[in-house]
Formats: structure tokens, C-alpha cells, sequence
């Protein structure tokens, strides 16, 4: 045969089967080489028996490396395409350390699932605070591995300055009409009816073509959002009050003449002053926003906003009502700067690490403000900022730089040092660099639109797969989701949960008070902060077993998903189960009345004496009346947290059924033309003329 023939191609088919046979040889190679590594069996933990030496690990890689070579030679000889990956590795990574969760999850003996019930196992009371002890302890370190793997970790490596002439380019860029690309963006999210998207992209221009630095505050309800801004323009303009805001964003920009201009949802706009601002945005006086305003801009002449600042003040959020049902931040504005606020006098949950996470995402500088830290004591103060520094880097891996400040406009030297320090260093450097800030926020607004649109393509439009396939990844959502509609029918009754815990507790309560009595002998004992502490500990347990429980159905549910995504192809771009497994606080529903044990029995027996007689005396005092009260009416609140986050979770898996159902059912031309139209529309957003990061068209 003559060497040309041997450099021919194969047939097409046959070329696609080398193809995927060689991506499978080189996949089960690296297992190979991966079970031969000297670091895995120094795991006590391996699942293989450690038979092998390193030299065998060396000799095996080296082997590897030449059959990789041959392998490439022959695919470039015979012009062999590989198959593209379609299982992103960081999502893969995701899956093994959701059935790590899922597996450590089902130790814990008060998960009241048939998974795991603390009856069948025999565990003592004791035993079980152990076993949760300690599953919650490795709970926590497979999180902080979860969230080591976050795409996001990197947000700020890019902050680095561009070449000049690239740096100018984009800075033109700016300075220019909003390009092309931001117009394809509004028309693409329009026509296949992403409604957020579309709002985004809208806001995005707007954005895109100003010239001022955009500075949004963002906070809970009462964080101090509306008093740091009305301290920032030097006047009060936006209400100060524990009152909600609606969910529309305030924009404050420079104007010689105060004036503020509102935009309703029929095309009509209303112009208004200082004083009726309340009138919009006050969650009293216009409630769930009835009056369908979509947009509040006011122009005032404060010094802050003459060098090219605007000021956003975002609506508080009720964290409440938003974690459950949401399971994500809501949408918030473009901005350049954003500001989180945590007030110092609320319990330091961190919920806002999500929100922190988000606006980084879309490219803001974000800084966190810890206010009314004046309500803390001096020595409260550094500990109140160690947690929260610490607390956001566990949930989030990023560098974000945390202030102490005061709101109180008597008490400024907190907020003014931070006001002419930091927040000022901020602007100019956003100011240097706003034109690459511009086009890493085009790039994310341009990866999201085509995410959404690519899961739209794989749901309704996926690769051609094996019928078995799709069953069985069918069925494996379905037992999920049958297993936390089980979950939800579970009966529950907190009165008799009440009265097992209170006999334990006031058990517990009176060993301790007799261990510390013993030590003076004193003719009475006070006990009231042993009840209220044991009584917040056992409510911690409740809540506890109550999260694990949902966290292990969704758990289950991810891993079912996961294999779903991997059967069609797309890992990556699977939608997102709600995630948010925040249980609410418990709270003492009246103040403890003074529990005092008298020495009783204990002036003849002693130590024995004493927890007999205060055993007694607990179990008739007042206190614990108000004790039981408070748990039962917790045990309601906690079952009705969990009834809400597993039916939000059920709805979420029924919507990835039925949209897998309908895989099997796209033949109609009008589907065929939508999926057509969404192909088109992915090429273009990936295409040569619009691939250009300033988002300007190339020359073909």
C-alpha cells in the first residue's frame, strides 16, 4: 500500500466511532493510573486494597503518555475529529460531594426519613446528640469543599490592568453608541421570552452607555441603606423607617434643580418633589407596588453626585419571605460599586454572602458595611467583624473587604472615615478602570443569555439517546421526587415531640444546677439562664434535624438531576434546584420569670437531695411553662419552613419531569421552527462578527 493511502481518511462513521472509542480508552486509562496513586492509598479510607508500588504508578504513566501519542498520531493522520466534552469537571467534581453529603447525611439518626430512623438503630439519647454532632462537623467541611469549587473564585483575578492600546480601545468603546451587541441581546431575550433577561439587557444599555459611576446599596429591611445615602447626599430624601420598601430601585443622579421623575408600567411618567417620594416607594403607602411603577430617577444638586456619581438605593429585602421560595438573590441593578450593608444590631445569619456573591459575579466592586456597629460594645465590635469576615469567605472563597461603620447622623466619625477613605479610593479606581469594568459585565449578561438559551435547546431539543437511558434517568427523578412527597405527607405532632423533650430537659437543667449548687451550698440556686439555654439548645437540635432532613432530599434529588444532565449532555447548564436551607430562629415567646430552687432536700442528701427537689420544682415552675409554650409554637413554625422548602422542591423536580417527558415529543413544525430560531440565535451569539469583547462587529 503507498503512503499516501495510509494517510487517507476513514469513512465518516467509522471516523466518529475511532473518535469516541479513543475519548473512552484514554478515560479508563487515567482510572487506571488514578487507582496506582501513591497519594490515594495513603487514604485510611480507599476502597481498594493498597497491592501496588510506585514505581508501578511511574511505569503505568509513562505507558499512558505513549499510548496517548499513538493515539494522536492516528487521529492526525486520518483527520480524526474528536467528540467535544460536554460534562463540564467542576460539575462532576459537584456530583461525587453531593452523594458524599447524601451518604454522610443518612448517619444522622434524627433524620425522620426511611432512610434513617433512630428507633431502628438503638441509639440512646446521648448517643444520637453525638452522632449529629458529629455528621454536622463533616457536614460543614464537604460545604466549604462545595464551595471551594465555585467558578467564582477567580472574580477579581481579571481586575488586573490591559495592555494601553486595548485599555484605550475599550475606553472608546464606551465613550461610543452602545454596540451592536447589547441591541442582539435585547432582541434575542425578547423573542424567545426570557422576561428577567430581557429587563437585564434593557438595563444593561442604559448602563453601558453612562458615563457616571454607579454606586447601589443593598441590604435588609432596617439594614441603614436609606440613612447611609441620605448621609452620603448630605440631606434626608429617601424615608427612614423599619417599613419594607416596593421593588423598585431609586436612581439619585447631579441636577441643578431638585426634581424626581416616576415611570409606571402604562408608558406614563409622573414628575414629583422630595416630599411625595415616600409615596412611591414606602411599602405602607404603595403595597406590593398596586401602582405599577417600574422606574424612580430624582435629580438633586448634592456635592457627592457632581463628579460623575450615581446613587441607587435597592429595595430591602425580607430575608424571610425571600430564602424559601427563591432559593437565589432577586435581580438587582447594574452598578459599578456595590455597597452590602449587615446591621451590627440583627443576629449575624450572613444571608446576604449569596447577594455578595451575585453582584461579584456581575462585575461590581463590592464592599460590605457591618452598621449601627455604635450599638456594640468596644469589645463586641472586633469580634462582630471577625465573623463576618469570616463567614463570607466560607461561603463565598472571595476577597471582600468589610467596614465597620455608624448610620447615626450624631455619631459621624465612623461613616465619615470610611466615606473619605475607602469608599473614596473605590471611585477612583472604578473611574480608571469603568471601561474594562463595562465590558466584563457585557461578557456576563452575554454568558448568561446563552446559557438560558442552550437549556432551552437541551430540553427540548437534546442529542438522539438511548430510550433506556432517558428511563431510567426519568424514574430516578421521580423516586426523588416521590421520596420528599413522602417527606411532606409525614405526620407530625409537636405537642407529643413537646412533652418527650421537656421531661429530658428539665432532667438535664436540674443536673446541672445540683452539679454547680454543690459547690456553695447556698440556701437557693438561680436557674433561669440554665432553662434559657438549654431551652435555645434543644430548639437548635429541632432545627437541625429538620435541615439535615431537607438537605438530604435534596441531596438526592441533585444526584438524580446530575445523571439526568449527564444522559443529555449538558451538566453545565442544568437549571438549579432551589438551595437555601436557612431555618428560622427560635425566640422565646415571653420573658423567663425568675426560676430560683430552694436547697429542699438537699440540706439532708445532699447533691442527690437537691436534683431530686429541683426536678420537682422545675417541672411546676412558671419558666417552663413558658419553655414549652415557645418550642411548641416553634415545632408549628419549623414544620411549616419544612412543608414550604420541600413543596418548593417538589415543583422544581415535577418542572424537570415533565420537561424530560417532552424530550420524546418534538416533532410538530411549530417546535421545529422555535428550536430552529434558538440554534440561529446561539450562532449568532457565539459567531466571529460578535466575538469581539468590546462587543463591537468584526469585519468577516
Amino acid at each position: 500500500m503507498a503512503r499516501n493511502d495510509k494517510d487517507r481518511p476513514f469513512p465518516s462513521a467509522y471516523s466518529r466511532r475511532v473518535g469516541e472509542a479513543f475519548v473512552r480508552i484514554d478515560a479508563c486509562l487515567t482510572d487506571v493510573l488514578h487507582y496506582l496513586d501513591p497519594v490515594v492509598h495513603q487514604s485510611p479510607f480507599t476502597s481498594r486494597i493498597a497491592d501496588a508500588v510506585p514505581v508501578q504508578h511511574t511505569l503505568i504513566l509513562n505507558e499512558l503518555e505513549l499510548i496517548r501519542s499513538a493515539m494522536q498520531t492516528i487521529t492526525a493522520r486520518h483527520r480524526i475529529s474528536l467528540p467535544a466534552p460536554t460534562t463540564s469537571a467542576i460539575e462532576s467534581c459537584k456530583l461525587r460531594i453531593s452523594e458524599a453529603m447524601l451518604a454522610l447525611s443518612e448517619l444522622d439518626p434524627r433524620i425522620t426519613t426511611a432512610i434513617s430512623k433512630a428507633t431502628e438503630e438503638g441509639l440512646t439519647e446521648d448517643a444520637e446528640e453525638d452522632a449529629s454532632r458529629l455528621v454536622a462537623h463533616l457536614m460543614t467541611l464537604l460545604d466549604a469543599l462545595q464551595a471551594s469549587l465555585s467558578r467564582d473564585v477567580d472574580v477579581h483575578a481579571a481586575d488586573t490592568a490591559p495592555p494601553a492600546s486595548l485599555a484605550e480601545s475599550q475606553r472608546a468603546a464606551v465613550s461610543s453608541p452602545v454596540p451592536s451587541l447589547t441591541g442582539e441581546l435585547e432582541r434575542i431575550t425578547a423573542s424567545h421570552g426570557l422576561g428577567d433577561l430581557h429587563r437585564r439587557s434593557i438595563d444593561f444599555a442604559r448602563h453601558y452607555g453612562s458615563t457616571e459611576i454607579v454606586v447601589g446599596l443593598f441590604g435588609a429591611v432596617s439594614a441603614g441603606k436609606s440613612s447611609l445615602l441620605n448621609s452620603l447626599l448630605g440631606s434626608p430624601l429617601v424615608p427612614v423607617a423599619a417599613l419594607p420598601t416596593t421593588a423598585v430601585p431609586v436612581e439619585i443622579r447631579h441636577g441643578r434643580v431638585e426634581r424626581g421623575v416616576i415611570e409606571f408600567v402604562a408608558s406614563k411618567t409622573e414628575l414629583i418633589g422630595r416630599a411625595r417620594i415616600a409615596e412611591f416607594v414606602d411599602e405602607h403607602s404603595n403595597p406590593d407596588n398596586v401602582r405599577g411603577v417600574t422606574r424612580i430617577t430624582f435629580d438633586t444638586p448634592a456635592q457627592i453626585l457632581a463628579g460623575g456619581i450615581t446613587l441607587i438605593d435597592t429595595p430591602g429585602i425580607d430575608w424571610e419571605t425571600w430564602d424559601i421560595a427563591q432559593g437565589s438573590p432577586p435581580t438587582v441593578p447594574w452598578c459599578d460599586v456595590a455597597v452590602v450593608l449587615i446591621s451590627a444590631a440583627a443576629p449575624l445569619t450572613l444571608r446576604e454572602a449569596a447577594l455578595v456573591r451575585q453582584l461579584c459575579n456581575r462585575g461590581a466592586r463590592v464592599a460590605v458595611l457591618v452598621t449601627k456597629i455604635d450599638l456594640a460594645g468596644s469589645d463586641d465590635r472586633w469580634r462582630i467583624y471577625e465573623h463576618v469576615v469570616r463567614g463570607l469567605w466560607k461561603s463565598t472563597h472571595l476577597e471582600v473587604p468589610v467596614y465597620l461603620v455608624s448610620t447615626r447622623e450624631e455619631d459621624p466619625p465612623w461613616r465619615r472615615a470610611w466615606i473619605d477613605g475607602p469608599f473614596a479610593d473605590m471611585l477612583a479606581e472604578c473611574r480608571e478602570h469603568r471601561a474594562e469594568m463595562r465590558q466584563r459585565q457585557l461578557a456576563t449578561l452575554r454568558r448568561d443569555v446563552l446559557d438560558a438559551l442552550q437549556i432551552r435547546l437541551m430540553w427540548h431539543a437534546p442529542e438522539t439517546h438511548a430510550e433506556e437511558q432517558l428511563s431510567e434517568a426519568l424514574r430516578g427523578m421521580i423516586a426523588a421526587r416521590d421520596a420528599i412527597d413522602a417527606e411532606i405527607r409525614a405526620p407530625v405532632d409537636p405537642a407529643a415531640r413537646v412533652e418527650r423533650t421537656i421531661y429530658g430537659l428539665v432532667s438535664e437543667i436540674a443536673h446541672n444546677a445540683s452539679a454547680l449548687w454543690s459547690e456553695t451550698h447556698d440556701t437557693s440556686f438561680d436557674a433561669t439562664r440554665l432553662v434559657e439555654l438549654a431551652a435555645t439548645a434543644r430548639a437548635l437540635s429541632f432545627s437541625g434535624a429538620a435541615t439535615r432532613a431537607v438537605e438530604t432530599l435534596h441531596a438526592r434529588a441533585s444526584v438524580a438531576l446530575h445523571h439526568v444532565a449527564d444522559t443529555l449532555g449538558a451538566a453545565r447548564l442544568l437549571p438549579p434546584l432551589p438551595a437555601s436551607f436557612i431555618a428560622p430562629a427560635f425566640i422565646l415567646h415571653d420573658a423567663l420569670p425568675a426560676t430560683v430552687l430552694p436547697r429542699s432536700l438537699g440540706w439532708v442528701f445532699g447533691r442527690w437531695g437537691f436534683y431530686l427537689s429541683a426536678r420537682s420544682t422545675l417541672l411546676a415552675s412558671a419558666s417552663m411553662q413558658v419553655v414549652k409554650r415557645s418550642l411548641y409554637s416553634y415545632l408549628e413554625l419549623l414544620e411549616a419552613w419544612r412543608q414550604r422548602t420541600l413543596s418548593a422542591l417538589a415543583l422544581a423536580l415535577t418542572e424537570h419531569i415533565e420537561r424530560l417527558q417532552g424530550i420524546r415529543n418534538t416533532g410538530d413544525p411549530a417546535m421545529q421552527d422555535a428550536l430552529q430560531r434558538l440554534r440561529d440565535d446561539i450562532a449568532r451569539l457565539r459567531s466571529t462578527e460578535l466575538s469581539d469583547s468590546s462587543g463591537n462587529e468584526t469585519p468577516r
